[in-house]
């Protein structure tokens, strides 16, 4: 029986303390945690995953302060309490307007800074650069 590991995390702080999963050829795949082993199907394994992508999400929104707003090619910046689907982005860019269709952003987290690159906004990076600059003179 060959067993593939597909990594651990280990708890710096106890060392009897860890968590992982491996495919095993025989049971499909097992999860420890610690020293629980709990053999896992392929199903299991796929909904495990579902859950873990939902938390890291929502562990991604909770800690951003900064919000990608996303329309056709171009990312806008809004500060994270007041985005929305129809908010204005930093540079006063609302979503297009059909008549009476307004479109929507699709919204996104900002991980840690903003991406530079041609896809993004230059007047919300400008803006998001003095307000950034501005808050760690303030002591924000």
């Amino acid at each position: 029986m060959n067993n593939y590991v597909a990594g651990h995390l280990e708890n710096p702080d106890r060392a009897d303390s860890c968590i992982g999963i491996e495919f095993d050829e025989g049971h499909g795949a097992v999860a420890y945690i610690n020293e629980e082993e709990i053999s896992l199907t392929y199903k299991q394994v796929r909904q495990l995953a579902s859950m873990v992508a939902s938390v890291a999400s929502q562990m991604e929104w909770y800690q951003a302060t900064w919000v990608y707003a996303f329309y056709s090619t171009k990312y806008h910046l809004m500060r994270k309490g007041d985005h929305g689907e129809h908010a204005k982005a930093l540079c006063g860019t609302l979503p297009p307007t059909w008549g009476t269709y307004t479109s929507s952003w699709t919204l996104s987290p900002v991980l840690e800074a903003p991406w530079r690159t041609s896809s993004m906004c230059k007047r919300c990076l400008a803006i998001y650069e003095k307000r950034t600059q501005e808050g760690q003179e303030h002591g924000h």
